[in-house]
């Protein structure tokens, strides 16, 4: 069932963090990938490349906002059988950055692309959105267009405050 707000059906789904990919001419790729390579004995930059691709790939299974440098070095010695050290879990902190940066560049293109935008009249009104297994009740205190997402409050919450929980926007299925 598409969402209450008519959603054309011929819109393709939003991206999914397990379909990213590493834009390696990104210059935040870039700086991660030259600290990686001067903490490696590897000279080979395709395999360093790859090393770190595990670690992305890693991540995307696992969720954006559960991995950190430490545990992402400890994955990565485990798969290579090395030794980590401070200066890996500093490198590999910045990884989880790389792909939230890359994952909203994503999101924003397909934004873009489709040429989806969020009616403003929608501000303020309650309503319901399905969220996993979780069903969301409450008026939409924010929206944000780039990432085609609204905010949905607690139940009566003025949409002067502005916090509350983050909702794509095809996910709000009806006005409460």
């Amino acid at each position: 069932m598409r969402p209450y707000m008519n959603t054309p059906d011929t819109i393709p789904p939003r991206p999914k963090l397990k379909d990213l990919e590493i834009d390696w001419t990104d210059e935040f790729a870039q700086k991660i990938l030259k600290q990686y390579i001067n903490w490696s004995d590897e000279s080979d930059e395709n395999h360093l490349k790859d090393d770190l691709h595990k670690c992305f790939e890693h991540m995307t299974l696992r969720g954006l906002n559960t991995e950190n440098g430490f545990t992402l070095a400890v994955f990565l010695t485990d798969e290579l059988n090395c030794e980590g050290d401070e200066r890996l879990v500093d490198i590999l902190g910045l990884m989880p950055d790389l792909l939230k940066k890359l994952f909203d560049k994503k999101i924003k293109e397909w934004v873009v692309n489709n040429n989806l935008s969020i009616p403003e009249n929608v501000l303020g009104q309650n309503v319901i959105a399905k969220t996993g297994f979780q069903t969301i009740e409450g008026p939409i205190v924010n929206i944000i267009q780039e990432k085609h997402t609204v905010w949905i409050g607690k139940p009566g919450q003025s949409i002067d405050v502005k916090s509350g929980r983050v909702v794509d926007w095809e996910s709000v299925t009806q006005i409460a």
